[in-house]
Formats: structure tokens, sequence, C-alpha cells
């Protein structure tokens, strides 16, 4: 098991903000913000493990295991090891915080209107539904 770090913040802004500029705050390194109800894992694009993401990203499908670098000498590896994984969603269930399920609300928010929309301009053409 290789080193976990876990930095504490303010808010998910300042979270994010630090995982863009703060040297010390390395790759899948846990992001903990209490105030906020948010646990997360550090990247160039940090992610919430918890329902509550604030200002952090998600990942739609909730795929962490098989969440791939896309560019640079890492891409094709793994982001987060296992490890990194289970200590961010643990430090989440022990807070309290409700984690993250997949598909996440808003993503099916968002299927369930492209559909409405859809639905509507089939019948706008007369077409049936």
């Amino acid at each position: 098991m290789s080193t976990i770090r876990i930095h504490f913040f303010d808010s998910t802004g300042d979270a994010y903000d630090m995982t863009q500029c703060d040297e010390n705050i390395k790759n899948g390194d846990t992001l903990v913000i209490v105030d906020e109800k948010v646990v997360g894992l550090a990247d160039t694009w940090p992610v919430a493990v918890t329902k509550n993401a604030g200002h952090l990203h998600i990942l739609g499908d909730g795929t962490f295991e098989t969440y791939l670098h896309q560019f640079g000498e890492a891409a094709g590896q793994r982001v987060f090891t296992d490890d990194q994984i289970k200590v961010a969603r643990a430090i989440a269930s022990a807070w309290g915080f409700e984690l993250q399920t997949y598909p996440p609300q808003h993503l099916l928010n968002t299927a369930e209107y492209i559909l409405a929309e859809q639905r509507a301009e089939k019948q706008r053409r007369g077409q049936p539904t």
C-alpha cells in the first residue's frame, strides 16, 4: 500500500484550486471538505466520491477503478489505485457523508430532459412517439 495523503479544505472551490497549484497535493490524494460533506480524489480534474460534489467533478458512471489517464506518459494507466478509492470512500462513510450513486441524479435528469425534448419534437412533426 502506498502512502495515502489526506488534505482538508474550507470549500470545494479551494480544494479544486489547490489541486491545480499546490505541489504537495499528489494525484489520488484524498480531499475532505467537511462543511460541504464532500470527499474527493485529487487529479487534474479532481472528482468527488460523495453524493455532494460542490466544485469537484463526478464520474458519470462511477468507474473509479477503470478511470484511465487520457494524455501524456501515463495515458491508458489507471488514475486512482484501489487503496486510494477505498480510503476516500471509507473517510466519507466515517463522516456520515452519502456516497455517490451511479448514474448521478443530475445525469438522469439531463437524460430525461433530452428524451422529453425529443418526444416533443416528434409530436410537433406529427410523428408517433
